[in-house]
């Protein structure tokens, strides 16, 4: 973890500080361990939780806030269905933050909070180190005060919490850097629609890649591979001719796909550099075995029969048996 985040300041040219927490603080209740850091400025702080992606309107956020001149800001985001946030009420003319409703019953608005915040260094005054929540406690008492302004965002957002969606967030991503240049998309004869390729990541001959696909770095994508609608994650290595094509499939970090499979009802995983204990998101099995009755995040089910039964954790599997990867479908 240390070296991808000394990578990562090395590329943007920032510096990293971590800060562990020893007991459970909440979503605010954490700023009061870095308060000391916090306060070396006298400007604002952002704020961004680690599960959403969007465009990041960063700099627009700086002028509203100091527009509106209260102490917090809050970015929002128009959906559809916000009982499953719970909805952000607000002055439009003013967007000055009037209450926060939990799973609405009755539609009272369609704007949910979008996870990116800009605060005043005021705010750290009434957080304290314990068990807080910023959505529920904090912000709700900024609200009263008449201090918190809300932000609509434009263009596209998503909740990536859960697997698919943190695909379906890839999907949009890469959607909008078509639709706004400079284009960072990667080009080839052999690429279809959107993909996004890392520079240190080996694509061999006669590869067809996409759409919809993401290829993390140190990859190696051998000959003949087919990639479509997938996201392989950092030291991925596809033997040559394997097909990764499923919708909502990921393969996680220094996994190897081997050849010669063309679905993933019967594709094998190299278990040379894996540890099947702690394999989010799949269900496995030795091979000669029938499927464990357990899996994670999914419902899982072999082609043309029902659905097995829903579970939350994955089975114990040997560090060194070959296991097979089942089709599955998600919850």
């Amino acid at each position: 973890m240390l070296s991808i985040l000394e990578e990562f300041e090395m590329k943007v040219g920032i510096k990293i500080t971590c800060s562990q927490e020893t007991e459970p603080l909440g979503t605010a209740g954490q700023l009061a361990l870095v308060r000391e850091r916090l306060c070396e400025s006298d400007e604002p702080f952002f704020i961004l939780n680690s599960d959403v992606t969007c465009r990041y309107p960063l700099k627009e956020t700086i002028g509203f806030h100091k527009a509106h001149g209260g102490e917090a800001s809050i970015l929002v985001t128009k959906v559809d269905e916000p009982s499953k946030y719970g909805a952000v009420v607000l002055d439009e003319e003013t967007g000055m933050v009037m209450n926060f409703v939990k799973s609405p019953k009755i539609f009272v608005g369609n704007k949910i909070n979008a996870g990116i915040y800009l605060l005043n260094r005021c705010i750290l005054n009434i957080i304290q180190p314990r068990l807080t929540s910023k959505e529920r406690e904090v912000f709700p008492a900024i609200a009263n005060e008449g201090n918190l302004f809300a932000m609509v965002i434009t263009g596209f957002w998503m909740d990536i919490e859960q697997p698919k969606d943190y695909l379906k967030g890839w999907q949009l991503y890469l959607d909008h850097e078509r639709r706004n240049p400079p284009q960072e998309l990667s080009r080839g004869p052999n690429i279809i629609g959107n993909v996004l390729i890392d520079r240190s990541t080996k694509v061999g001959e006669g590869c067809i890649i996409g759409p919809d696909v993401v290829v993390g770095p140190h990859c190696v994508v051998e000959s003949g591979v087919r990639l479509l609608s997938c996201t392989l994650m950092r030291g991925v290595r596809v033997k040559s001719s394997a097909h990764v094509w499923q919708h909502h499939w990921m393969v996680f970090n220094h996994w190897r796909v081997r050849s010669g499979q063309q679905y993933l009802s019967s594709w094998e995983i190299d278990a040379s550099d894996c540890d099947f204990r702690t394999a989010f998101g799949f269900t496995v099995r030795e091979r000669g075995n029938s499927p464990p009755k357990t899996a994670f995040g999914f419902t899982m089910r072999e082609r043309g029969n029902s659905p097995t039964e829903e579970c939350s954790r994955l089975p114990e599997v040997h560090d060194r048996c070959l296991p097979e990867l089942r089709w599955c479908r998600w919850r």
